[in-house]
This record gives C-alpha cells, sequence and structure tokens, in this order.
C-alpha cells in the first residue's frame, strides 16, 4: 500500500537546500542569523569613526573631513579600506554562518563572492522585502489624494 504516493510538494520545496561552492557548504539559514548580521553592519558606521578619527566623536570626525587636504584623504581611504571590507566579511560570513577567519585565510575574493551568490540565490528574500514594503505603503503610510473634499461646498 502506497499512503504517500501524493505527498504534498510543497513540503519538498521548504527542505533544507545545501550546495558546495569553492570548498564551502552554502545553506538555507534562519533569519536570526540574517538579523543578527544585519545588527553587525548597523555598528560599522560607528566602528569607521572610532577606526578612522581615533578619540573623536563623530562631530568631530565631520569636522576633520571638512578640513581635509589631499594628503590627509589618501590616508584615510588607507585606513577606510582596510577597517571595511575586513567587517564586511565578519557581517556576511556570519550571515551564512561561516568561520571568517577561515573564508578570509583560503578564499580568494572572487570565490568569496561565488560563495555570497550561492547564498542570496539559496535565500532569496526579495519576495519578502517587496511584501512587507507593500503592506507598509499599504497600511501605514497616509493615501495622498491630493486633498480632501471634507467639509467643501
Amino acid at each position: 500500500m502506497y499512503l504517500f504516493r501524493n505527498k504534498d510538494k510543497s513540503a519538498a520545496m521548504t527542505l533544507p537546500e545545501a550546495r558546495i561552492v569553492h570548498g564551502v557548504e552554502v545553506r538555507k539559514v534562519p533569519i536570526q542569523q540574517y538579523i543578527t548580521a544585519l545588527q553587525q553592519l548597523e555598528s560599522l558606521p560607528k566602528l569607521l569613526i572610532e577606526e578612522c578619527f581615533p578619540g573623536k566623536k563623530a562631530a568631530e570626525a565631520l569636522a576633520s573631513l571638512l578640513s581635509f587636504n589631499p594628503e590627509d584623504f589618501v590616508g584615510l581611504l588607507g585606513r577606510i579600506l582596510v577597517v571595511a571590507p575586513s567587517n564586511m566579511v565578519d557581517a556576511l560570513c556570519l550571515m551564512l554562518g561561516l568561520e571568517a577567519e577561515t573564508i578570509k585565510d583560503e578564499k580568494t575574493p572572487n570565490e568569496f563572492k561565488d560563495i555570497v551568490k550561492a547564498y542570496w540565490e539559496l535565500n532569496d528574500m526579495t519576495d519578502f522585502f517587496v511584501d512587507v514594503w507593500g503592506l507598509i505603503k499599504k497600511k501605514l503610510l497616509p493615501t495622498l489624494n491630493g486633498g480632501s473634499s471634507a467639509g467643501s461646498p
């Protein structure tokens, strides 16, 4: 007797997929990893200010930017190029559930790009964000209809 011959096909779609990309297992991950990575990226501007303008607060760093000469700018750009990519890789690895140090030590930038691309394909949240934005626009944002006729003669 074949009780499960006509099993629900949607159940198979929710099963975790995995791919091996450049020797790394890329899999579907829970939303919490995504949220944690975004929280880490949220602190990136503060980290950049701390690293690029040691001992200065954000307002002081901004004031420094306004008085930069070309040599100062080159030095700042160099510091940003060191700090930002490393932190972006850390956040992406957190999102993917990978060890950042292993990725940094063993993978080329192109290989890492392929890993991130595979992650996006497996965990594509485009529809989620489109749907959520649609709900926000529909439910929370006021409808702009060019004015109201209430109280008009």
